[in-house]
């Protein structure tokens, strides 16, 4: 289990670890400029900081999943806490020459925990932008927030090639990957975020023509 556990930690802190190095970057990028832009930079660096924090809730949370640790719900602004997702996978999305845009609908809010929220989030996006990677078609990522009855929906749609039927439930068992390097945990670890909040995970896909995960969260956790 240890190796397990250490095998995936490895894997979920990926895309905040790029942040800080991206975020780092651009930092010195605006204290190398005559004269040096130090409101830009100070901003690089909370940004910085801010992912390094990412990481460190990260480990927690992904232990948790092994332990089955309580969650922390928490009134929690959904608009805000997508935005800031995104800005943590905008290194990779950049990297594969993706597109990603937001749609939001007014004042989302949710009780919930937002570490465990953020990371299945992540997960998807991430897995939605290397799915892309090779596509000759235009890369679009696109994250919605919206009302639903009784629940508030999060839906990662791109433009990639698609999932086969007989696949769909499959990615989602821990330790299933299509990919040569793929740990197969970021789907089970989104599912089993997403189902402690008393919610689940919907997906569409077509092949050649994208996949739709839509996050479904309960606004009174079961």
């Amino acid at each position: 289990m240890a190796g397990t556990l250490a095998a995936t930690i490895a894997h979920e802190i990926k895309s905040p670890l790029a942040a800080v190095a991206s975020n780092a970057a651009a930092c010195l990028r605006w204290l190398d400029k005559e004269p040096p832009v130090l409101h830009e930079a100070r901003e690089a660096a909370q940004a910085a900081l801010t992912a390094i924090e990412r990481t460190q809730a990260v480990v927690i949370h992904t232990k948790s999943y092994f332990t089955r640790a309580q969650n922390k719900h928490v009134e929690t602004d959904l608009r805000m806490l997508v935005s800031r997702t995104l800005v943590l996978i905008e290194h990779e999305a950049l990297q594969n020459d993706v597109s990603v845009a937001l749609r939001l609908d007014s004042e989302v809010s949710l009780k919930c925990d937002p570490v465990q929220v953020q990371q299945a989030l992540v997960n998807l996006c991430m897995n939605a932008i290397q799915a892309m990677g090779n596509s000759n078609r235009p890369r679009r990522l696109q994250v919605q927030v919206a009302h639903e009855e009784q629940a508030v929906a999060i839906t990662v749609a791109d433009t990639g090639p698609g999932i086969e039927k007989d696949l769909l439930q499959a990615i989602f068992e821990p330790f299933y990957s299509t990919k040569s390097d793929g740990m197969g945990m970021g789907l089970a670890i989104s599912r089993s975020c997403v189902e402690r909040h008393g919610g689940w995970i919907e997906v569409k896909s077509e092949l050649n023509q994208g996949t739709q995960f839509k996050l479904v969260l309960p606004r009174r956790v079961a």
